[in-house]
């Protein structure tokens, strides 16, 4: 049995009328959610209602053969009578279990799958929801050494380690999972208050009042950056943030988290649209 997700595997999930339903099955949406956004393939979320329907058996499928599922794995899950047995379940909520055999085969696919990706790429709309995806996970560097698995990977995307990972999480939701084709330096501040007030670099600047989800948000003359989630509301704008407090009424910038705030307008130095 394996509880390292949520609840336990404990059955074969098989496609029967009526569906089939429990706290696994919520446990594996949540799960396979959380890796798609994290290959950024989030077009193939499902809703989290704990029930094994069609929507969840085709990203179950889908994302098995992103992992590397063998044709036969495959092949239950599209048969007369479609299932996903428990060692399916199993690699679907923890990667790490997968066989030699199967890593190879996701090598393999991953030309397919950037093609996927790159064809896909649904502008600030999916870098909004990757945000808030890996919010909603409670991401953290280890310790306070601005490292971590995901933060380490968003920080490579620009060629870094261990430094202040703010412009690099908001950059790589914009460039990786949203498509930008910006080329401003997102890991400072004030490179992208110089491009966005230049007009240069894929940036421009736009009032407050104007900012749009996905737009990118300069603090403090530079000393942090966020992402707009939604429009601003008279003097205040939903934003979201790596390397910050988990606090709302916290300014910190150096929180060490991934977190949902709200920044007022006397904070905002800038408002660079990326799109």
């Amino acid at each position: 049995m394996d509880s390292t997700h949520g609840s336990a595997v404990h059955r074969g999930l098989h496609l029967v009328s009526p569906l089939a339903r429990g706290n696994d099955i919520r446990a594996l949406q949540e799960r396979v959610n959380f890796e798609l956004a994290h290959r950024r393939l989030s077009w193939r979320q499902v809703a989290v209602d704990g029930q094994f329907g069609p929507r969840t058996l085709n990203a179950c499928g889908f994302l098995g053969w992103v992992l590397g599922f063998s044709g036969r794995r495959l092949a239950a899950l599209s048969c007369a009578e479609p299932h996903l047995d428990e060692r399916s379940q199993r690699i679907l909520r923890d990667p790490r279990k997968r066989l030699p055999a199967e890593r190879a085969r996701e090598r393999l696919r991953r030309g397919k799958v950037r093609a996927l990706r790159h064809s896909h790429a649904d502008g600030p709309t999916g870098a909004v929801a990757y945000i808030r995806e890996m919010a909603g996970r409670g991401v953290h560097e280890v310790g306070s050494t601005n490292t971590g698995k995901l933060v380490d990977r968003w920080q490579a995307y620009f060629g870094l380690h261990a430094q202040p990972w703010c412009g690099c999480f908001a950059g790589f939701a914009a460039k990786a999972v949203g498509g930008s084709q910006a080329t401003t330096w997102f890991p400072y501040g004030p490179s992208i208050i110089a491009d966005a007030r230049a007009g240069r670099n894929g940036v421009r600047e736009v009032r407050f009042e104007e900012a749009e989800p996905g737009d990118i948000l300069v603090l403090w003359e530079g000393e942090h950056i966020a992402t707009v989630m939604t429009s601003p509301t008279g003097d205040s704008v939903a934003t979201g943030e790596g390397n910050t407090s988990p606090n709302d009424g916290d300014s910190q910038a150096d929180g060490g988290c991934v977190a949902l705030k709200t920044r007022s307008r006397g904070d905002v130095s800038c408002v660079a649209r990326v799109y």
